[in-house]
């Protein structure tokens, strides 16, 4: 998995296999992948330029997309693709493989 040899910014720029190689890391590295499965994550932009930081979305509906994404809403509405779960449709639309396939 690419996953697993990319930087990732919720373990300190680290990979997941380079933060994994003591007991603690590899349990950090289990939750945020539990997390990355049951949550949204995304990456915070101030001022059109990348942060450090991270904001962890830990349930979300389609009411919730429909108010804060509303181009994604009117574009892609969740008739348009066979989801019947957020993340689903969140995968379909943006042609994600499903957690642990990739």
């Amino acid at each position: 998995m690419r996953w697993l040899q990319q930087k990732n910014l919720a373990l300190g720029l680290e990979t997941p296999l380079e933060y994994a190689s003591t007991e603690i890391g590899g349990r950090e590295v289990e939750e945020l992948l539990y997390r990355i499965e049951y949550n949204l994550i995304a990456e915070l932009i101030y001022g059109g330029k990348r942060s450090d930081r991270a904001a962890v979305i830990s349930h979300i509906e389609f009411s919730w997309i429909e108010r804060f994404c509303p181009q994604l809403w009117y574009h892609r509405p969740p008739a348009s693709v066979s989801a019947c779960s957020v993340s689903q449709y969140l995968n379909e639309v943006f042609k994600l493989e499903p957690f642990g396939k990739g």
